[in-house]
């Protein structure tokens, strides 16, 4: 019997002494296997820089087409701003300090195809950030760091359209709240002016234009965010 219980004893001896021999194999494999994939990680890392590069210069290329594009269509037109009006040439990032800056702003971004721009002008409701969330979470890992946001997704798609007024005039506002103001506009087109009246909500980094559900699945379709 004390022959049995030493003889058992030895086996766990052993045992033991075989797992942590295993586990010192299997912790030393890793250790080489994790050196060996360490050149590999700096690669794609550098890669990974030469291709955000190369799309920014891209992108910067399309802007640059698209402005020179949209530049010589007017020049061709012959198109001047109507008495009071205020050319698309002339216009700036003015800044979201009021209804009035924040349009202004808002249709320089798109004119000058400036998704950074034209969102600090895009007021979202909590139902349309939710929606836009969806959207984003659909995009494939590259996509959603190329926009980085919902939201800029969204601004994106956007400033990739074109104006197609030409000039723009203030008339009028009405304050509706401390938080809600009616900016009432003229936009001139080729041969017509049309009156709009635009929603723009106080935030705490300035004033925002109302998003309308439409403009914004309209936009998300065009950027082939959404079928």
């Amino acid at each position: 019997m004390k022959a049995v219980v030493i003889l058992g004893a030895l086996l766990l001896v052993v045992s033991v002494g075989l797992n942590v021999a295993q586990k010192r194999e299997a912790l030393r494999l890793q250790a080489e296997a994790a050196a060996a994939l360490e050149p590999w990680r700096a690669e794609i890392k550098r890669l990974k820089r030469i291709v955000e590069t190369t799309e920014a210069k891209e992108a910067a290329i399309e802007k640059a087409k698209g402005d020179a594009i949209v530049a010589a269509a007017r020049a061709a037109a012959g198109i001047s701003a109507l008495p009071g009006f205020k050319a698309s040439a002339d216009w700036i990032n003015a800044g979201n300090r009021s209804p009035a800056f924040s349009l202004e702003t808002h249709c320089w971004a798109i004119d000058r195809h400036d998704p950074a721009a034209l969102l600090s002008t895009l007021h979202f409701t909590p139902a349309q950030r939710a929606q836009l969330a969806v959207a984003f979470g659909r995009l494939t890992p590259g996509e959603r760091v190329r926009y980085g946001s919902p939201e800029m997704m969204l601004a994106t798609c956007w400033a990739a359209t074109s104006l197609k007024f030409q000039a723009l005039k203030i008339v009028g506002e009405d304050v509706q709240n401390q938080t809600t103001m009616e900016l009432k506009a003229q936009l001139q087109y080729v041969s017509t002016v049309d009156d709009r009246v635009f929603v723009f909500y106080r935030e705490t980094d300035g004033w925002r234009r109302d998003v309308p559900n439409s403009i914004l699945e309209s936009m998300l379709r065009s950027g082939g965010v959404v079928p």
